[in-house]
């Protein structure tokens, strides 16, 4: 326990220096001008991987892109998530010595300049909100989480830890975002 927590501190002031260095283009995206998504998520949260499944469903509908990244909290990515269409899973064995994702395709999807970015994850898991912090997303939304400075918008439902309720909220809030607008 010691270890790890030192090990997740190292992380956090590494985080923080890249953090420094990130230059991102911020802007105020509606939902309906989207036109590519990208989703974080923990598939083994409860219902989480079928709310997420059915948004990412929805939104193909609609003609956007959308990239998904789940991060499982085990050692390999069970074979039932392998099996997803542009799904990609990493896991703890896909960590380096401080809690950074190592595989391509996560950095791959940290460098995409998505148009949203939408972290679904209830639980303060390291390894997402890292993805999440170096995103180069021109907006990022999730769940409201104290002394968070990296979401653009922030939605509290900690009376409701339910991914489909988040899914809705945030839904709800980025169409009614003005358009075009910069900060």
């Amino acid at each position: 326990m010691f270890l790890e927590r030192i090990r997740k501190r190292t992380g956090v002031f590494l985080l923080g220096r890249k953090l420094r260095k990130l230059k991102r283009n911020k802007q105020f995206v509606n939902l309906a001008d989207a036109g590519n998504v990208g989703i974080l998520f923990q598939p083994a949260a409860t219902g989480s991987f079928d709310a997420v499944h059915e948004f990412v469903r929805r939104l193909e509908g609609e003609g956007k892109k959308v990239f998904v990244l789940g991060y499982v909290d085990g050692e390999k990515v069970p074979d039932q998530l392998l099996l997803r269409k542009s799904y990609q899973f990493f896991c703890r064995s896909d960590l380096n010595w401080h809690f950074r994702p190592e595989p391509e395709f996560v950095n791959e999807f940290i460098e995409r300049e998505v148009d949203i970015l939408m972290n679904l994850s209830f639980d303060d898991i390291f390894p997402l909100e890292y993805v999440h912090a170096l995103s180069r997303a021109r907006f990022k939304t999730g769940r409201f989480r104290e002394n968070n400075d990296r979401t653009d918008l922030s939605i509290d439902v900690r009376n409701n830890r339910d991914t489909g309720y988040l899914i809705e909220q945030i839904t709800h809030y980025l169409q009614i975002i003005n358009r075009k607008q910069e900060y």
